[in-house]
């Protein structure tokens, strides 16, 4: 059990991390800096990051909503 719960927590963290990643990686190849070797927070703008906060934080919660939506739709009886 204990496993089931902590992969459903690394996977949330992997994908917002993949999507947090792409979103700054985009923005920073935009912007005239140098080639960035290491965190790319250090060198890009603020607005970078929050538009890549937002980004991964509107996709969970849109998937927390398919989710949501999903679960009062299936029909599953309990044996009471």
């Amino acid at each position: 059990m204990n496993t089931a719960r902590y992969l459903g927590l690394v996977m949330g963290m992997v994908v917002f991390q993949g999507i947090f990643d792409s979103v700054i990686s985009a923005q920073s190849n935009q912007v005239d800096i140098m080639q960035p070797i290491g965190a790319y927070h250090l060198i890009i703008p603020k607005s970078a990051l929050l538009t890549g906060f937002q980004s991964a934080f509107f996709i969970g919660m849109s998937i927390s909503v398919v989710i949501i939506i999903l679960s009062f739709l299936s029909n599953e009886k309990t044996n009471t």
